[in-house]
């Protein structure tokens, strides 16, 4: 139009399904691994669903570069260690953050039953988006949740004695 409007007629309006595989779509052809293209892509959908365009489809091109330069490693497998009942880490292998983070939640999930209190430490990974989303899924399983961001090396809390929580890179 020229004009700064959309052109209504030329929106496309696709299912949660169809903008989950069609984001899906360019990850694998950027050499990110299906499993974790899939669940990269439900993130960023789910987080432009709820209005976070920053943390929505907005990432899609920058992290299928990322992934094609090696700045994250598409193909990482997550890496769970367990450090006592209520503890766990994820080590992300240099890859995107939400397959880490979807691996800690079933993990919190398995052990939430028996110790009845629970954290998770996930390091050496991508952008995690958005927090609230991983919150969220814990809490529609019915518990109480918090998510902190990664940070930085630089900024481990506890220092080097603090293994399970620190993160690195």
């Amino acid at each position: 139009m020229g004009d700064g409007m959309t052109d209504i007629e030329n929106i496309t309006t696709l299912s949660v399904a169809d903008a989950v595989r069609f984001v899906s779509r360019a990850f694998v052809q950027a050499g990110v691994s299906e499993a974790n293209a899939a669940t990269v892509a439900a993130a960023l959908v789910a987080a432009e669903i709820d209005g976070q365009k920053g943390h929505g489809l907005s990432r899609v091109k920058s992290y299928a570069l990322q992934a094609r330069s090696g700045k994250v490693n598409g193909t990482a497998v997550p890496q769970l260690e367990i450090c006592s009942a209520g503890l766990i880490r994820v080590d992300a292998q240099n890859g995107f953050a939400f397959p880490a983070i979807a691996l800690a939640i079933s993990e919190l999930l398995t052990r939430l039953p028996e110790t009845g209190i629970a954290a998770a430490g996930i390091i050496r990974s991508h952008h995690a988006g958005q927090m609230g989303a991983h919150v969220e899924a814990l809490a529609e399983q019915g518990m109480i949740a918090s998510c902190l961001p990664i940070r930085p090396k630089r900024w481990r809390p506890g220092g080097e004695a603090n293994r399970c929580l620190a993160p690195t890179r």
